[in-house]
């Protein structure tokens, strides 16, 4: 592969270290070559971490699927450090393929990699179920699933209703035995932390707010619930971005994902939201402001269209910083929250989930459920979790392992 010729046909994209490339679902129509430097590929999971799916160095290629079909961006791409790329699109791919045959080749046999690997995915679908129907096992038809979710979400619709009339009252009755107001973030955070201008997709006005350099973050475990424990910082404080001009609010990785409907309502709610969210105009970064900018993203998620498993991060996010806090009264509110969130969820919006998901949504529910001392239910969703033969074999056994856990529990 001749650089020099690629020059001549197109241009260079360089991305600092940690720099976003592009986010999972953002539109495009280019893909990329690696030409210095390295990216990694990340999926989000349930709660918002990060799941590494590759690292891609110079000779590499990524993001031609969104230049084939023009589709969203299947995950998000992150430079490791700094990196120099070349882009290709609709323009120069012509070009591209009569200067370079090699690289041609070299992306034919990637997509046809990625078209082969689709094919085994479904050959072992289609294998299980297969299996499934010979073995005769004791598994819910598709029809009885619908009905039993149908059913829960009729027994919880109420309930759910009359807690998300008390988490609006939960924002103003923060436990007074804790002063969220002086508690602080590290110093040590600016070590892991980035300045970094930020459009926002509401108001289109540039803000600047801390990037996490996800590179330099050395992962120290993770608890049952997923909530991935780092060396020396906490991420909670970071996740959430806000805009200060229209108060627009979002996951750091999601904020550029703004629904038309909710940008008008946004808009039109701006006023309010300064005054209701005023706190968060303060200089030093506070515990308190966190809390502040989660329960603004609840807002948010709450409009119309409301987001459902967004809602329910939030609540358990809140859930872990309560905890960390010593507030056990809060604590107990925002797991149940979460809990009711994450069932919600559950009954109406998994058919979005990737694979190996869904199973984790089932752990998930069940440890909260374990966290509510409500040990027969959680064995219930880890026996949802364990009979999803279509799951990835590694979540399946861990699943397994937490229902005899918990059964123990139970004796």
């Amino acid at each position: 592969m001749d650089v020099n010729k690629l020059l001549q046909i197109g241009r260079l994209k360089k991305c600092s270290a940690d720099e976003i490339v592009f986010y999972e679902n953002d539109q495009g129509d280019e893909m990329y070559l690696v030409l210095q430097g390295s990216v990694g590929v990340y999926k989000h999971n349930l709660d918002g971490s990060r799941i590494e799916l590759a690292v891609l160095s110079a000779g590499d290629f990524f993001g031609e699927m969104s230049l084939v079909d023009n589709q969203p961006r299947s995950a998000d791409v992150q430079a490791l450090e700094d990196v120099t790329l070349f882009v290709i699109d609709n323009e120069n791919l012509e070009k591209v393929v009569a200067t370079c045959p090699d690289l041609a080749v070299k992306i034919m046999k990637g997509m046809s990699l990625r078209i082969r690997k689709l094919n085994d995915s479904y050959r072992e679908l289609w294998d299980t179920a297969k299996s499934l129907e010979e073995e005769s096992l004791e598994v819910d038809s598709t029809e009885q699933r619908i009905a039993q979710k149908m059913e829960m979400l009729k027994q919880n619709q109420g309930y759910l209703q009359a807690k998300e009339e008390l988490a609006a009252s939960a924002k103003e009755t923060i436990s007074k035995e804790i002063d969220y107001e002086r508690i602080y973030a590290s110093k040590m955070d600016t070590e892991y932390l980035i300045k970094s201008t930020v459009e926002c997709p509401v108001c289109e006005q540039n803000f600047e707010t801390d990037r996490i350099r996800n590179t330099l973050l050395k992962q120290a475990g993770e608890d049952c619930d997923f909530r991935v424990r780092y060396k020396d910082f906490e991420p909670y404080w970071y996740n959430i971005w806000v805009c200060p001009h229209c108060f627009y609010g979002n996951f750091d990785h999601a904020f550029t994902k703004a629904h038309y409907l909710k940008k008008k309502e946004i808009a039109g709610q701006k006023y309010q939201m300064q005054s209701k969210y005023s706190v968060l105009k303060s200089g030093t970064l506070t515990l308190k402001q966190v809390i502040a900018k989660f329960f603004l993203c609840q807002d948010i998620f709450n409009m119309i269209p409301k987001e459902r498993l967004p809602f329910a991060k939030v609540w358990l996010y809140l859930s872990w910083i309560y905890e960390d806090a010593g507030d056990t009264e809060m604590f107990q509110f925002a797991n149940q929250m979460a809990l009711d969130a994450y069932i919600d969820f559950y009954s109406n919006d998994t058919v979005q989930l990737a694979q190996g998901q869904e199973i984790r949504l089932c752990m998930l529910i069940a440890e909260l459920f374990k966290k509510q001392g409500k040990i027969d239910e959680a064995v219930k969703y880890l026996y949802k979790a364990v009979q999803m033969r279509t799951e990835p074999k590694r979540e399946r056994e861990q699943a397994s392992e937490r229902l005899m856990e918990y059964k123990n529990l139970k004796e």
